[in-house]
């Protein structure tokens, strides 16, 4: 099965090189926490409130701005790096990666193309869904939901393919090769039953990393929850990062897959 073996070989390459990982990611990771730390304590309410202006409308959007840039500027670091990293043999130089600050452009721009994407995708599946399970209610409502429960699944899954099938653009960006959506459209094409067991993998592998977390909250270790959350987030975006390296280094590249 094509879909096990791209993961395999992606989970391979995070635990293969710990050493390297850790090196491109633990700063821009304390970085990214510690200023979105600072900006909640500073510019953010308690949890209630927030909650309460946000349900209101009227959320505080300059320090919600700023957490998300944070996120994204932290984020694109790691991935721009860790690319490189893996598909160019770049070696980590100390415990901060070099900033690339023309790759991490176009690295973001590129990303948001591909989170573009579902818009289109809802657009084609989810009102034609919403349609005719409203057309079914008028006959049978145990049916609608039967209809509303596989449509939505069915559109989670297309969705999953589409985001896979167009991640080869992101890895491309890094390294400065051609990043268009239709050359990564073209590269993955008859492959979206691949894509999309792939993505049924590392979806079941994040449910299976919040258990721990989940655990400790319930028996009242937050301490532990907040540190398995924070280990458990990393892994899960330095996995995701492996499967679009993977990607691109097998459908892009013709690289072999260990």
């Amino acid at each position: 099965m094509l879909a096990g073996k791209i993961y395999m070989h992606s989970l391979r390459q995070v635990l293969g090189n710990i050493g390297p990982a850790l090196r491109i990611s633990l700063v821009p990771t304390a970085l990214q926490y510690g200023l979105m730390f600072a900006i909640s304590r500073t510019s953010l309410p308690d949890p209630p409130a927030l909650e309460t202006a946000m349900r209101s409308g009227h959320p505080p959007l300059l320090p919600l701005a700023a957490i998300t840039l944070v996120s994204i500027f932290c984020g694109t670091w790691i991935a721009v790096a860790w690319h490189r990293f893996v598909l160019l043999g770049e070696q980590p130089k100390g415990w901060v990666p070099t900033l690339m600050g023309e790759r991490m452009l176009t690295y973001f721009g590129r990303s948001l193309l591909i989170v573009m994407a579902p818009i289109a995708v809802e657009l084609a599946l989810v009102v034609p869904l919403f349609l005719v399970s409203g057309a079914v209610g008028l006959v049978a409502r145990p049916l609608a939901a039967l209809v509303m429960t596989v449509g939505l699944f069915a559109f989670i899954g297309v969705l999953a393919t589409v985001l896979f099938r167009l991640s080869t653009i992101l890895p491309a960006a890094a390294l400065g090769a051609d990043s268009r959506l239709r050359a990564a459209w073209g590269a993955t094409r008859g492959q979206n039953g691949t894509l999309l067991g792939l993505a049924a993998l590392y979806v079941l592998s994040v449910l299976a990393l919040t258990v721990p977390q989940a655990f400790f909250a319930e028996i009242g270790l937050l301490i532990f929850a907040v540190a398995w959350q924070v280990a458990a987030g990393w892994a899960a975006a330095m996995l995701l990062l492996s499967i679009f390296t993977t990607l691109y280094g097998h459908f892009v590249q013709n690289r072999a897959l260990v």
